[in-house]
């Protein structure tokens, strides 16, 4: 069973006991309130709460089990999807070696104003400073005029060969957009 469907269900079992023992300790309460003389009188609508809570009780199961049977159909589902193979795989014929040096994969970091794109390249430089830097050039894209993020950019531009970036160079509004919706409008 998976994890999430488990937890799921566990969540809701605990809920139906909470919510039992809380009405069934009302009841309790209830009870020892009545003195002898009315206990006669509301032993009448102790049976008839009594007869609701049993009554809410059958709908919480009838829902827990409607609940548990759509989770597990939803996690058939997601397990099905998983396991199937791609519909189509292509591969380099046998016979024709790839050569590492010949692959090109370059890392595209799209930027507008956000200065802490310093954490982004870092990331990457630390994950790629295992590899060839000429294999995998880094491309910055930067779709707006911010010049704090700029200056971080170009930062890390002077200090590596394999880094280049792209400015946009339309930084005009685009009318009926937000200010700081602007820059996803202009990615290229």
């Amino acid at each position: 069973m998976d994890r999430s469907l488990a937890r799921w269900l566990g969540c809701l079992f605990v809920l139906a006991i909470v919510t039992n023992f809380t009405l069934f300790s009302e009841l309790f309460d209830d009870r020892n309130r009545f003195h002898s003389s009315l206990f006669k009188s509301s032993l009448s609508d102790l049976e008839e709460k009594l007869e609701n809570l049993q009554n809410d009780n059958d709908l919480i199961k009838v829902q827990v089990s409607s609940i548990y049977e759509k989770l597990k159909i939803y996690a058939d589902k997601k397990r099905l999807e998983h396991a199937r193979p791609p519909a189509r795989i292509s591969q380099a014929p046998k016979n024709d070696p790839v050569d590492e040096d010949e692959v090109l994969i370059p890392i595209l970091v799209i930027a507008c104003n956000r200065v802490t794109v310093n954490r982004a390249l870092d990331s990457i430089l630390t994950a790629r400073k295992h590899l060839p830097a000429s294999s995998h050039p880094i491309v910055i894209s930067q779709d707006c005029g911010h010049a704090g993020t700029k200056q971080v950019i170009e930062r890390y531009k002077r200090d590596s060969d394999h880094i280049s970036v792209i400015y946009q160079t339309d930084l005009s509004d685009f009318p009926d957009v937000k200010k700081n919706m602007q820059g996803y409008y202009k990615l290229r």
